[in-house]
Parts: structure tokens; sequence; C-alpha cells
């Protein structure tokens, strides 16, 4: 990785455990760091440790390792059991999707990218992680096939209720017992999702069966998201450099665009492209 341009440092634990640690270009939330001469890097795969002496020499013009997957991975295909997906308000969006347990397994390890400079801008690593291929080949035709021929509104109305109303909610701390969102595909594969699983993709679906731009809207507690719209259409929005973005909440349960829950504080506006 070295020779590769990346930047790691070798390290030696407590009794003589040799370790690898790595310097990303933003951070790796829940996980071990040391600083070396003012930069930071990250034991991987390390759960604890009181001690870690580290080589300080690196390669020249050495690069921060990147946690952005922004193009389909490559696994083989080993289809799980088939999850029944359907939208409450719309019957005939209902669509049978198996995941690829090789894809699942690779997300279930990878280091979960946090961005040290900008809060709850660690949701667009996951929102512009492609949604996996098999899942695709499932999922869209079925989508697109509802959606086809409608008015903008309608239908990111369809793919609002389908978000909305094909998922079971629970919070991270209830099903896994700490803090983990979920990529497009996971949220496709487990039981249950939250506010921001449902954002993440909500905001892949608008994207790639619409081509409609996407923002996430950060509340208090809650993370929704705002899309805009070439139609000229009614209801609560944000404006982001003269552009209106209508608010539509994936997890405000059978509410239509431009509908905002109530008694919510704005934090901040994240792009995601």
């Amino acid at each position: 990785m070295s020779n590769s341009g990346y930047k790691l440092r070798m390290g030696r634990l407590d009794k003589n455990v040799l370790c690898v640690l790595l310097g990303v270009e933003d951070g790796i939330y829940g996980c071990l760091s040391v600083t070396v001469d003012g930069e930071v890097f990250y034991l991987v795969d390390i759960k604890e440790c009181s001690t870690v002496y580290v080589m300080k020499t690196g390669f020249p013009n050495e690069k921060g390792i990147s946690l952005a997957l922004n193009s389909q991975q490559r696994f083989s295909y080993s289809p799980m059991e088939s999850r029944l997906l359907r939208s409450t308000a719309y019957r005939d969006v209902s669509v049978s999707v198996r995941s690829n347990k090789n894809v699942m397994d690779f997300y279930n390890t990878y280091p979960h990218p946090y961005n040290k400079k900008e809060h709850g801008a660690s949701w667009v690593y996951y929102a512009n992680a492609p949604l996996d291929q098999e899942v695709q080949s499932e999922l869209y035709p079925v989508l697109r096939a509802a959606i086809s021929g409608k008015s903008q509104k309608t239908a990111a109305n369809i793919l609002l209720n389908f978000v909305q109303t094909a998922f079971e909610y629970k919070t991270d701390n209830e099903y896994w017992g700490y803090e983990r969102p979920l990529f497009s595909s996971e949220t496709l594969c487990y039981p249950y999702s939250d506010c921001e699983d449902r954002s993440i993709l909500y905001s892949r679906l608008i994207r790639d069966l619409i081509g409609l731009d996407v923002v996430f809207l950060h509340y208090e507690g809650h993370l929704a998201t705002a899309v805009a719209f070439d139609e000229d259409i009614t209801g609560e929005y944000v404006k982001i450099n003269g552009r209106k973005y209508l608010v539509c909440d994936p997890t405000y349960i059978n509410a239509s665009i431009g509908m905002e829950m109530p008694d919510l504080k704005l934090l901040k506006v994240i792009k995601i492209n």
C-alpha cells in the first residue's frame, strides 16, 4: 500500500503484536486512533490497547485513503433469502428482492467513514454508494413501471410512500446496539431501518429513477430529504442558491412531498452531490 502511494504506518502494540495504522482522508467512526506528528492514524480491527509504538517513517508523496464507495463493488453473486417489499398506498409497487450475501458481508466489515470537519456530512458517503447491481435488476423495473408517465410530483410521492411503508422502523440502538448508518443495499436487506437509512435510500432512488437533485435536512434528532423539482409544487421547502428544495420525509409515514414533521428544529442542509 505504501508503494501504491497510500498513507500508513507500522506499529507495535502490547505483547509485541504488529499492526498497520491507516491514514484516511476524513476519519473512521468508532475506531481507535493515534496522532503522529499532527496527523491522525487509525488502528483498524484493534478493539483496545494501552500502548502503541509507531514507526513514523512514511513514503514520499503519500496520500490519505478515501473510504468513498462511488462505484459498484465487484463480488460474485450469492443470493440471500428473498424479501418482499410493498408500498401501502400503491399496491402495485410490490417487489421481492434478494440481496447479495457477499456484498452484505463486505459492508458489515467496512470501516464506517466519518467526516470530522462537518457534522452530518458523513451520511454523504452512504448516499453516494450505488445500489447493488443485482438488487437494482429486481427493484428498479418495478419502480420504473410504477412511475412511468407520471408527473415528478406523483412519481416522487410513489417512491416516498414505498420507502415510508415497505420497511419496519427501529433506531440503531434498538436494533444494532450502536450507531450504524446503512448503505442503500443494506436497508433493502435488513428487517429494520431508521430515518437516516431511509433518507439515504430515498436520495438514491430519486437520483437514479427521476434524475432530480436531493439534499439532506438535518434536524435535531432527525434526518430527512428535500428534492429540487422542475415543476412548481407547493409545500414546505428550503432554498439553496435561489433554488427551492421541497421537503420529502421518508420517515414521516404517509406524508406527501412538501409535508414536514411538526416541531422539529432544522440544524443544517447537507448537499449530497
